[in-house]
């Protein structure tokens, strides 16, 4: 198989995965946002140049009240109708699927959460793949020989103790923001 017949299957596979997240999210009536490359963006009727001009090489698209309901995923495309401007111009926008970079929506902190993600620029090559090494036939089997060796001459540390890996575990817990927001939640409901 050629590394463009890969390629291929990698893009199809990428449009599949970003159709069926749209569907997953519009059949439940869940909000959400595509960043898209403009090239790949069809509007009809065409919007004034005042409006077009301002646009960037790529755009934000939000999924939401009647947008989200008007939107349609075809095969190889979306589309839906939306408001552009102060007068709130309508135009139906249509969308390649290869157009769209990412999908997100906003987690519960209005924190954008990525679920679809396009690589442009994976290319598959077929030569580097199959010069990779069996790892039955590398050095594997001297690496953990030297492990061992270092292990019982003591430059290597010995295992840590539970109490160490205990809180090593409660700093990585509380080194998170959302997570002291939560012990403080709960320890002023203790108090009550």
């Amino acid at each position: 198989m050629k590394n463009l017949d890969l390629n291929k299957l990698y893009n199809d596979l990428s449009n599949r995965h970003c159709r069926e997240i749209a569907e997953f999210l519009s059949d439940h009536a869940i909000s959400f946002c595509l960043l898209c490359k403009i090239s790949e963006v069809d509007f009809n009727p065409a919007l004034p140049s005042e409006i077009a001009s301002n646009f960037e090489r790529l755009i934000v698209f939000v999924m939401a009240g009647y947008t989200l309901d008007s939107l349609e995923i075809h095969r190889d495309h979306i589309e839906f109708e939306a408001g552009f401007g102060s007068e709130n111009i309508g135009s139906i926008v249509n969308i390649k699927l290869e157009g769209i970079l990412q999908l997100f929506i906003k987690d519960y902190e209005e924190k954008d959460f990525v679920l679809f993600n396009r690589y442009e620029k994976i290319t598959f090559d077929i030569q580097k793949t199959q010069n990779i090494q069996d790892p039955q036939d590398d050095n594997t089997q001297d690496v953990f020989d030297k492990l061992e060796e270092e292990l019982r001459n003591g430059t290597i540390a010995e295992k840590q103790t539970a109490e160490e890996n205990f809180n090593d575990s409660l700093k990585a817990i509380l080194s998170n923001p959302q997570n002291q927001k939560i012990i403080e939640k709960v320890q002023k409901n203790k108090e009550k």
